[in-house]
């Protein structure tokens, strides 16, 4: 692993807003802020314009905990290979620098990937990136959570919940039956139900329906 560095001479000092004393009203909204990205299943971080990283999401956290191409180290990046983080630091660089946007894939064809979305932050009023925010992409396309509320707010049997969900996971009925040890028949009768219940005309709507559903952590107790 490579500790991702940017050298002094290509950024500029700041201090973080949250660092400076602040009102209670600001700290109470700065932690409801933090509550809300621990929600969302997307890996977020900011970083300073030096790399150093001073927000960390749990989803990123837990991402990177063991991820064989990034790894966060307390609040240090540390990058497998070297030409990823190369491709890291020309990113945050231009973001810096330039405000400009950039996504990476890190690893290579035979190996694990990772992608990597650098965003410029701006300040408020200067107008110039205070740093960056690092967004990583799913490891799955489709999260559990979601796919459960949306079973729940359609009423669908547990049957067709885990029908759904082997679905949305690219199986076709044939699968599924051989997956779930029941006759083709009964999964087609479950994919019927399915699509009745949600009123949508068939698998690759209800694939594109499940695939809009905002992306949610199982932080919270399901209503």
């Amino acid at each position: 692993m490579q500790q991702l560095t940017i050298p002094a001479a290509v950024t500029h000092h700041i201090t973080p807003g949250w660092a400076q004393p602040a009102e209670r009203s600001t700290d109470a909204c700065a932690a409801m802020l933090e509550r809300m990205l621990d929600i969302v299943d997307y890996g977020m971080l900011l970083l300073l314009p030096n790399g150093q990283v001073i927000y960390a999401n749990a989803t990123a956290r837990f991402d990177l905990e063991d991820h064989p191409l990034m790894q966060l180290q307390g609040q240090v990046l540390q990058v497998g290979q070297p030409r990823d983080a190369t491709a890291l630091r020309e990113a945050l660089v231009g973001a810096v620098q330039r405000g400009c946007q950039k996504l990476l894939t890190l690893g290579g064809e035979c190996e694990a990937t990772l992608n990597v979305a650098v965003v410029p932050v701006l300040e408020s009023n200067a107008g110039r990136a205070a740093g960056a925010m690092l967004v990583l992409g799913k490891r799955r396309i489709y999260d559990e959570m979601s796919i459960e509320s949306f079973a729940r707010h359609h009423r669908l049997t547990p049957a067709e919940q885990r029908v759904l969900k082997l679905l949305c996971a690219g199986r076709r009925p044939t699968e599924i039956a051989q997956i779930l040890q029941v006759c083709l028949s009964t999964v087609r009768t479950q994919i019927a139900s399915i699509l009745e219940k949600t009123g949508l005309s068939g698998i690759g709507a209800l694939i594109r329906e499940v695939s809009r559903l905002p992306p949610l952590r199982k932080l919270l107790r399901a209503a």
